[in-house]
């Protein structure tokens, strides 16, 4: 056991990778996102559901905020990116 507070170890986290754990998290879901949305032909609410947001709303609302366009807006501009 590391007996130490779990404000602690957040602020270390922070100190150590420039940002919070939170949204440390949040980055690396849409990361993950983006590759399923540009690679596979997944359900947008199977992506959400596999990066970890049980609620399609929600998993939309977040993406939106994080890349400025929604999942399908993103899937959509990939595959033309790619003719």
């Amino acid at each position: 056991l590391c007996r130490v507070t779990p404000e602690y170890l957040s602020a270390q986290f922070a100190k150590e990778m420039g940002t919070s754990f939170s949204s440390y998290i949040r980055k690396y879901r849409i990361r993950q996102a983006k590759y399923f949305l540009v690679n596979t032909d997944m359900k947008i609410q199977q992506i959400g559901t596999e990066v970890g947001y049980t609620e399609p709303a929600y998993f939309n609302r977040i993406f939106r905020e994080e890349c400025g366009m929604s999942p399908t807006e993103y899937r959509k501009l990939s595959k033309v990116k790619e003719l």
